[in-house]
C-alpha cells in the first residue's frame, strides 16, 4: 500500500489553487485515495508541523507530508508530481541534481514570492477545507 501523502496548499492564491485543482482531478481520476489535499488558507494548521514553521511560511510555499516526513517547495512538488498521472516525467527531471540546483533558487526568488503574495491579496478562490480524494465529488473529464 502506498504511503499517505497530504498536500497543504494556499487555496486563496490565484496561482496555487488552479494548479492544485488539476493535480487533485488527476489523482482522483485514478483513484489515488492515499493522496489528500488541505487548503490551509481556510483550515487550521495541521498538527505535527516541523518546529518553527509559521502560518505565513505554509501559505507561501507548497508543503506535503508523506508519512511522517515533511517536504516544502521544490521537494514537495517532486514528491507530488511523482504521484500525479502525467507528471512523473517532471518529477524525474526536476529531481536531477543539475536541474534541482536551478529550481530551488528560482522557487525562492523574490519574483515568485511576490507573485504568490499578489495573488493572495486579490482574494480567495476556494472555501474548501481538508479533503481527501475519496470525498471529492465526481468531475467531468
Amino acid at each position: 500500500m502506498p504511503v499517505q501523502l497530504t498536500v497543504y496548499f494556499n487555496g486563496a492564491c490565484n496561482i496555487c489553487a488552479p494548479e492544485v485543482a488539476l493535480y487533485r482531478r488527476r489523482t482522483q481520476a485514478l483513484g489515488r485515495a492515499y493522496v489528500s489535499y488541505c487548503d490551509i488558507s481556510t483550515a487550521d494548521l495541521p498538527a505535527g508541523l516541523p518546529a518553527g514553521t509559521l502560518r505565513d511560511d505554509m501559505l507561501r510555499r507548497l508543503h506535503i507530508r508523506k508519512g511522517d516526513i515533511w517536504y516544502s517547495g521544490v521537494d514537495a512538488f517532486i514528491h507530488l508530481w511523482a504521484e500525479v498521472p502525467g507528471f512523473h516525467w517532471l518529477a524525474r527531471l526536476v529531481g536531477l541534481p543539475p536541474v534541482r540546483m536551478i529550481a530551488v533558487p528560482v522557487s525562492f526568488s523574490r519574483a515568485s514570492r511576490r507573485a504568490c503574495s499578489a495573488a493572495r491579496k486579490r482574494g480567495p478562490r476556494s472555501n474548501s477545507r481538508c479533503i481527501s480524494a475519496r470525498t471529492l465529488p465526481a468531475t467531468r473529464a
